[in-house]
């Protein structure tokens, strides 16, 4: 993962990766895939995403981990939220209410950090590795949530494989080796990016998809 280019990205202000309304697949199909509130929400490489606070008032706890200082306090200064601040062995946890979130590296942190977790929600973690560090991701998932891991996954597939930089695309068969070991995987929705681009650069593509699944 390079740490440089991310933190270059939040200190610049280069975001347009941030949803400021959240995400849409996540507010309709949420509740379809997991129906318990009393769950912990697992939520790797979560900027200061709108998506934690949606989480949070659905009653569920919420634990992010995020790598830049900055994205953790623009999330809480712009919910005008006051956190509490501890240091753990691996960076700060910032916490209000039912969200923690986690700074410094995700495969830094475990669960004797972190404590327990019970799902998954990925809209950002595993589009932003390069392909040579998928593996661990998923890897490293294991060692955080139970298994059979369950959540919503969101990822994106364009038809640029080489891309230097992310967001990288993560094609449906990728998804499926990754995942079909440790989840039940179900496919509910796919959103045209050429059509709804969104915050997305997808003009130059010959084609380019937004694709929602269950984990269950």
């Amino acid at each position: 993962m390079d740490a440089e280019f991310w933190l270059s990205k939040w200190n610049s202000n280069q975001i347009g990766f941030h949803q400021h309304q959240g995400n849409e697949h996540l507010q309709n199909f949420w509740q379809h895939c997991v129906s318990n509130a009393a769950t912990t929400v697992l939520v790797p490489l979560c900027g200061k995403s709108p998506d934690l606070f949606w989480l949070s008032n659905l009653g569920h706890k919420v634990v992010g981990i995020e790598l830049s200082e900055r994205a953790i306090t623009d999330f809480f200064t712009e919910h005008d939220i006051q956190p509490t601040v501890h240091e753990t062995s691996v960076g700060m946890c910032y916490s209000a209410g039912n969200i923690s979130i986690y700074q410094g590296d995700f495969f830094a942190h475990d669960k004797h950090i972190i404590g327990q977790c019970d799902v998954l929600y990925d809209r950002a973690a595993l589009i932003a590795l390069p392909s040579t560090l998928r593996n661990k991701y998923v890897a490293h998932l294991l060692t955080l949530l139970p298994h059979p891991v369950q959540g919503l996954l969101i990822t994106l597939a364009f038809d640029y494989p080489d891309k230097p930089k992310p967001p990288f695309p993560v094609l449906d068969v990728e998804v499926k080796r990754h995942f079909a070991a440790i989840s039940t995987l179900t496919e509910l929705a796919q959103k045209d990016l050429r059509e709804h681009p969104d915050n997305f650069n997808s003009a130059d593509l010959r084609w380019a998809h937004e694709n929602v699944y269950q984990l269950s």
